[in-house]
């Protein structure tokens, strides 16, 4: 790997971008050199008998063939073997990223399963509640992947990666702000909560018209928002699943 960097980072910095017409004028000046008119040799001769002036020599086809060659073989380097060397070195990239996504998709899930975010998010839809233990795998698996030494390589799985991200923030904002420790006098781990107690009239709400139409409110809005989080989650999945084989 480290050599074929190396070989196709010098050839890049050799390799003019008309290297192409470089080629041209190499091949063509070999082919002139080999296809010499016979006006010239006759000229040539003629040169060399009356005055003893040597024009040309007589290698000019030997010469010509080498420049031929010459040519054939720059291309070949800019071309062909430059081009076998991108893809080989392509090849070893996607390898290299391939073996770093798997580990952090081995390290992600021993934090959190699907499972796991599936009970959390219909808990959250059925009872509108959630326990401390389930929020925390589901957060502390958002934070392992926005870390930037776990940042995913490939770039279907990072984009999914980071969709899933802001899926969560949202979710978690929400979660924040709407949800309470209901009942209050809980004494053993883990802690629950429940969105806005004070507006359901299972728990504390009064039943009034205007509570259960703010309650109706946040409960469609919690419906999106976990909607929206298992559908990034499952997608997230679905590409390490496919990309990576597993």
């Amino acid at each position: 790997m480290a050599w074929q960097e190396f070989a196709l980072r010098l050839i890049e910095l050799l390799r003019p971008r008309f290297y192409n017409q470089i080629t041209w004028l190499v091949v063509v000046g070999g082919l002139a050199m080999m296809s010499t008119q016979l006006w010239e040799l006759v000229a040539i001769e003629l040169l060399k008998r009356e005055f003893d002036i040597s024009v040309s020599g007589s290698n000019d086809a030997a010469w010509g063939f080498a420049l031929c060659v010459l040519g054939l073989a720059y291309h070949m380097a800019n071309s062909g073997f430059y081009e076998l060397l991108k893809d080989n070195t392509q090849r070893a990239r996607n390898e290299q990223e391939r073996v770093h996504d798997l580990e952090i998709f081995r390290e992600a899930r021993r934090i959190l399963n699907d499972q796991q975010i599936e009970d959390f998010v219909t808990v959250l839809q059925c009872d509108h509640a959630y326990c401390m233990d389930m929020y925390s795998q589901v957060n502390d698996f958002a934070r392992f992947l926005a870390q930037t030494s776990n940042r995913l390589l490939t770039p279907s799985i990072a984009t999914a990666s980071e969709k899933y991200l802001v899926a969560w923030r949202e979710a978690r904002s929400f979660l924040v702000d709407n949800f309470f420790v209901h009942p209050n006098n809980q004494t053993e781990p883990p802690l629950r909560l429940c969105m806005d107690p004070r507006l359901n009239m299972d728990r504390e709400g009064d039943g009034s018209t205007e509570q259960n139409e703010e309650y109706d409110h946040l409960t469609s809005e919690l419906q999106r928002i976990s909607d929206q989080l298992i559908v990034e989650y499952r997608t997230l999945r679905n590409e390490f699943k496919n990309v990576l084989v597993i």
